[in-house]
């Protein structure tokens, strides 16, 4: 607001009101997340708050608890809880803790003294070790060699004989380093290509500390006669993912367990396999509260969406199977109701790690039900910044901003009109809210669209907000929570930035 005076009447008297509303202050602790090696002492638990007024603190002290193993490679959660905000009545009561993740993982290094192997400075010894190649019909003890994480396998002409023997008359042929201080394994390309064409079946599996890796027939035969090949199965520290999986993370990001999973083939990565298969396992270990049948395994492409992999928690390990390597990630999906395989579930996935939308139940998201008036407020007030108490917070919100006049709030909300309150909400945020072409024309049923929200829909369809099915709008048709999930990602993704 600008008040201006007439320089030529200094003796200009007035007033003005200002209503203005200065809401609680929301605190949030963070765990900060940790590193250690196996066997190291469990390092000191630290946190991060934020949302304190300069000078103030906390009026107890958060309690922060992991229960680790630290002779075992795993990720364990720091818990975070039982603060209390400073006194007054300057903050709200409750606080928003986010908990943070130890990962203890295996030193890289193979030794800290001694010459390092091939005449290089500063490496890491070689050690003489045993690997073990086995099947159905026995065991062959064969030679390896550790270094830098790494264990290179050696075989004889007669162990190989040996191998491919067995490998004719068995499904899955077994290399098994899990004793060994390795995140890395290099196989031999004789020894590949031995099992391929032993048989028209055989499998091949690897078997490191950290994971274990199956390559099918397909995938075999795709990198056999091309090289020695080296299998790795990593632990990524969350520092490292990108903006994008970041983003897409939401809420998970500090808490997903990140695997990254390669295949170097002749020293080249690879990363598909003529369409043949790899199966992939992994040590996990439940966090508090964690419900074993919402952990899941997701792949997040460059355009941030959301590929899942149907990864199950079985017995201390999480599973999954894919056609192509990449880091993946180990998160919790609560909503049984939202199958992997709909077009929606990766809007649904991003909705629920952002915090716009609850699910309907603990387990249930209810991706049909109609969106109503008053679930749209709620949403587009969280993506405000703004923590709405209920559903009638929500609503002033939106009346005060000029996003709704707060009418029939339990009415389900068509298409047309959550073009409408979206159209206003851009405006409010100043969001570029500029015509691009009158795209919404080449729509069958653009004769239906109503007069109010021609202009609304039109930029809503021009930024890619809403797409149509089967060329129609369908303006009057209802907006379910699917549909309002996925066109929310898209405003995020598309008009945010």
């Amino acid at each position: 607001m600008i008040i201006s005076v007439d320089n030529n009447d200094p003796a200009y008297m007035g007033s003005e009101v200002v209503n203005f509303t200065i809401s609680k202050a929301t605190i949030n602790i963070t765990a900060d997340n940790k590193t250690a090696y196996i066997n190291d002492t469990k390092p000191t638990l630290t946190y991060t708050v934020s949302g304190l007024a300069p000078n103030e603190e906390l009026k107890k002290l958060p309690n922060l608890t992991c229960d680790s193993d630290m002779g075992k490679s795993n990720t364990y959660t720091i818990a975070v809880s039982d603060a209390a905000v400073p006194e007054g009545d300057n903050y709200n009561k409750k606080i928003i803790y986010h908990n943070g993740v130890l990962t203890v993982s295996k030193s890289s290094s193979g030794g800290s003294s001694g010459g390092s192997s091939g005449g290089s400075s500063g490496g890491s010894s070689a050690s003489a070790a045993t690997a073990l190649v086995s099947s159905d019909f026995g065991t062959v003890s064969v030679s390896a060699t550790v270094s830098n994480g790494t264990a290179t396998i050696s075989v004889t002409d007669t162990q190989l004989s040996m191998i491919a023997s067995a490998a004719k008359n068995t499904g899955t042929m077994k290399i098994n380093v899990s004793a060994l201080d390795v995140n890395a394994i290099v196989i031999p390309s004789k020894l590949v290509s031995a099992v391929d064409n032993a048989s028209t079946s055989a499998s091949l599996e690897v078997v490191l500390s950290n994971g274990t890796v199956t390559l099918d027939k397909t995938a075999l035969n795709a990198i056999k006669d091309k090289g020695d090949v080296k299998i790795s199965v990593e632990a990524v520290d969350h520092a490292k993912l990108s903006d994008t999986q970041k983003e897409a993370l939401g809420k998970q990001t500090n808490t997903a367990v990140v695997v990254d999973v390669n295949i170097y083939v002749n020293g080249t990565k690879t990363s598909t396999f003529h369409n043949g298969k790899i199966h992939v396992s992994v040590p996990y270990m439940l966090k508090s509260g964690e419900n074993a049948d919402s952990i899941t395994v997701w792949f997040i492409n460059d355009d941030g969406t959301i590929e899942p992999k149907s990864g199950t928690y079985n017995d201390g390990t999480v599973e999954f199977t894919t056609d192509h390597l990449s880091q993946y990630l180990i998160v919790s999906f609560p909503f049984a109701d939202v199958d992997q395989n709909t077009w929606s579930y990766g809007s649904v996935a991003y909705a629920y790690n952002n915090g716009l939308f609850s699910g309907t139940s603990a387990t249930t998201f209810s991706p049909n039900t109609a969106m109503t008036r008053q679930m749209i407020w709620m949403v587009l007030a969280r993506m405000d910044g703004r923590m709405p108490t209920d559903m009638d917070d929500a609503r002033h919100w939106a009346m005060e901003n000029g996003i709704s006049d707060g009418s029939n709030p339990t009415n389900s909300i068509n298409r047309e009109q959550l073009a409408a309150i979206l159209y206003r909400y851009a405006a409010y945020k100043k969001y570029d809210t500029t015509q691009g072409g009158m795209a919404i024309r080449e729509f069958a049923d653009y004769d239906s669209v109503s007069v109010y929200a021609q202009t609304s829909l039109n930029w809503a369809v021009n930024v890619g907000l809403i797409k149509g099915s089967n060329n129609k709008l369908m303006p009057h048709g209802d907006a379910t929570r699917a549909q309002v999930a996925a066109i929310l990602m898209r405003l995020i993704q598309n008009t945010e930035k």
